[in-house]
């Protein structure tokens, strides 16, 4: 009953901004200041695309469907395929024993387009079987295209080589695939680095990609459109065959294999529950390749024969549904707009309307309050305004640079996902702000310019309202810029926050109770009482489902005020089963728990006011 309120509070404040807003818009149509004709087309284009947004995410997110699978009931032959280039072997370790520890029958296989004996090694060690290929064609396309003529499985589960399922991932969703239409099963890809550029603060795990995760796709189920996003997911071996496998014109192969595969009636699922976590982009560099690969093959599709508009095959929901996916790429340039807008008012003196600003600000201000209640509502607390302005500043220029030139592209080049932060990405991440810093000094110089203008004519309200304006866009700039500058890479892995009792035994002497506060695969964090002195070297014994004992070197210790110490160290050795026990406690155990203790969604106006923050 309590849902299904919600929903109807939902739906009615929704019809009621729709409405506005397009009232808002025939009204606009009345008020172009004909001295400045093209800069109020400009600027009533970029509210119309808004508009137009509002409407098509009104249209995915209206109902949101979570559906349950039975069982399987009969056994299944199951594969799974990790492909991998040049991931390092810690990261790919922890994706193999989550794969093996998977409870249903099945047979992994690493794909590896690195053709790196230690990889093999890995591999065999692991129980998995080990493919390579004469060439790289098609990157993980092609990789995957090859692995299909090596295997036999009915259902192929697809894990990118940071991805670490959890144990029953095949008994949550191996069910979907009683209805002989589906193809494809996609789940939620959840992360466990909660320091990513992504999160908006270390100590939650709300990150920039949740409002598709959690609301969008499952939006998209409800009308039969979700897609493919290929990890974590399973597919159907003869719903692949008969697309021609895997997409190879795209970079972004997983999409254009979606439309193919609704255009032949193929039906795609949107699992929600998540039941695996990978590594989020840590670096303002490895997110800006991967988001740049995203919308440079997003448009190589929208500007083909295979634009979801003009695909034959698809219904008017999936068109519609694929269509918005693409077109979120334009946003940009209505971002772009606002940014210059105020700051041109005050540069060349010219307005975009005929209107006084008080009857301006009259039509306006409900536009704007209605707009951001609604999305927030069908956000279904997932939309955190701030936060998704400081990410669509940061995409603002790639997404301009792939819709800009995709006439342009005839073969892009995959180019694969940093997961390691490298030494000299502080200077990689400083490079990509360039842009960014231009704009936060275009904004200031106009605040400047426009107050001297101000000072001398007090009643000016065209002014004031552009100055306030500039004043805006140019702290959402500003916040955005020191969110990256802020964030500190101390290390190349990421280390788990935890609560874990442990003891330290130093050579004969008695076992010394200690607090774990941080556990990775290379060193530890733990607190000890002040009066204790520790050598370099000694042994952490933990209890991680089962006993585990680390030789650890220690590397410095710190007062804390409480009165007693913070410990850093590193792990020096430990034998191959307790290197299996912490990769199954880091990778597997830590994030299942962490979410079903915390959720996935932080208090929303605590988040507000650390989305700016980077903390």
């Amino acid at each position: 009953m309590i849902r299904l309120k919600r929903e109807l509070w939902i739906h009615t404040i929704t019809v009621c901004t729709g409405i506005y807003l397009i009232y808002y818009l025939w009204w606009r149509l009345g008020t172009f200041n004909p001295a400045a004709m093209i800069f109020s087309i400009v600027f009533f284009a970029a509210e119309a695309h808004g508009i137009m947004n509002f409407l098509l995410f009104s249209f995915m997110t209206w109902r949101l469907k979570e559906e349950q699978p039975l069982p399987p009931s009969a056994p299944v032959k199951v594969d799974v395929f990790v492909p991998t280039y040049n991931e390092s072997i810690e990261i790919l370790e922890a994706t193999l024993i989550g794969c093996k520890n998977m409870s249903y029958p099945h047979q992994t296989f690493v794909l590896d387009d690195g053709k790196r004996s230690e990889v093999r090694k890995l591999a065999e060690s692991l129980g998995c079987a080990y493919i390579t290929r004469p060439n790289n064609d098609h990157a993980k396309a092609g990789n995957i295209n090859h692995a299909l003529l090596q295997t036999d499985g009915e259902i192929i589960a697809i894990f990118d080589a940071d991805t670490v399922p959890q144990p029953d991932f095949f008994d949550k969703t191996l069910g979907y695939f009683k209805d002989e239409k589906v193809s494809v099963v996609q789940l939620p890809q959840e992360f466990y680095n909660l320091d990513s550029v992504q999160h908006i603060a270390s100590r939650f795990s709300w990150h920039e990609q949740q409002l598709f995760y959690r609301v969008i796709q499952p939006g998209k189920n409800n009308l039969g459109a979700p897609f493919w996003c290929g990890s974590p997911s399973l597919v159907r071996r003869t719903a692949l065959e008969d697309v021609g496998g895997v997409a190879t014109e795209s970079v972004t192969e997983d999409l254009q294999t979606s439309l193919r595969l609704n255009a032949k009636g193929w039906k795609i699922k949107y699992h929600h529950e998540v039941l695996a976590y990978g590594i989020a982009p840590q670096t303002l560099t490895a997110f800006s390749v991967q988001r740049l690969r995203w919308a440079q093959g997003g448009m190589k599709i929208f500007f083909s024969k295979e634009n979801p508009l003009i695909l034959p095959g698809l219904s008017w929901k999936q068109r519609l549904s694929h269509f918005a996916s693409m077109w979120t790429y334009f946003d940009s340039y209505q971002k772009l707009i606002f940014l210059i807008i105020p700051s041109w008012c005050l540069l060349s003196g010219q307005l975009p309307m005929s209107v006084s600003p008080i009857t301006f600000l009259y039509y306006w201000l409900p536009y704007f309050v209605l707009g951001m209640i609604a999305n927030v509502a069908s956000g279904r607390g997932y939309f955190r305004y701030f936060a998704v302005e400081r990410f669509n500043i940061l995409k603002m220029f790639l997404f301009i640079r792939a819709t800009l030139f995709a006439g342009l592209q005839k073969q892009l080049k995959f180019k694969v996902t940093p997961k390691t932060v490298e030494v000299s990405v502080k200077k990689q991440d400083m490079i990509r702000l360039n842009p960014l810093f231009v704009c936060f000094l275009f904004c200031a110089l106009s605040i400047i310019y426009g107050s001297i203008s101000f000072a001398f004519n007090l009643s000016d309200l065209d002014t004031l309202a552009a100055v306030f304006w500039v004043l805006l866009n140019t702290g959402l700039y500003g916040f955005t810029i020191l969110s990256v500058l802020n964030r500190k890479y101390m290390r190349n892995d990421y280390r788990f926050p935890l609560e874990l009792r442990g003891t330290i035994k130093m050579g004969n002497k008695h076992a010394l109770p200690v607090q774990v506060t941080n556990l990775s695969m290379n060193g530890a964090g733990f607190v000890i009482p002040a009066e204790y002195n520790l050598p370099d070297q000694v042994t952490l014994k933990l209890n991680l489902n089962r006993p585990v004992t680390l030789n650890i070197n220690v590397l410095h210790v710190s007062h804390l005020k409480q009165g007693n110490k913070m410990v850093g160290s590193e792990i020096s050795s430990m034998s191959q089963s307790a290197r299996h026990a912490l990769v199954e406690y880091l990778y597997i155990h830590v994030p299942r728990v962490k979410e079903i203790e915390a959720g996935t969604v932080p208090n929303p106006i605590y988040s507000e006011a650390l989305s700016f923050t980077g903390k």
